[in-house]
């Protein structure tokens, strides 16, 4: 089990790592963004914040994969894990635990169906 515990902690670090460099760049951004607005701005600013906005756009797209590593490897530690202890508890013969509403014929016997579930 350490080798999930170790493989989910790296993921989690590289999504931490993408969402700090996200961070970082989009604040940068919004400061050189509001000083392009000011009057005498010269055109090294606009540049730079467009180089800083192509820097967010990468730190987006990194965080976005990190994301998506660390949910397919949650994924598939959930399926192996449900797998080995999991197993889903049927309806015992005879007794109405869990009505199905689509056999439902009418909005009362629907109603009854859905309260009956609630509890």
């Amino acid at each position: 089990m350490s080798r999930y515990v170790a493989a989910l902690a790296e993921a989690a670090e590289r999504v931490a790592i993408a969402q700090e460099k996200l961070a970082q760049a989009s604040q940068m951004y919004g400061e050189l963004a509001a000083r392009a607005k000011q009057p005498g701005a010269g055109p090294d600013i606009a540049e730079r914040a467009m180089q800083l906005a192509i820097e967010a756009g990468r730190a987006r797209a990194e965080l976005d994969q990190a994301q998506a590593a660390r949910n397919a490897f949650m994924h598939d530690a959930r399926m192996k894990a449900g797998a080995r202890w999991a197993k889903q508890v049927a309806d015992v013969d005879g007794y109405d635990q869990r009505p199905d509403p689509l056999a439902a014929r009418t909005p009362p016997e629907l109603v009854a169906a859905l309260r009956h579930m609630g509890r």
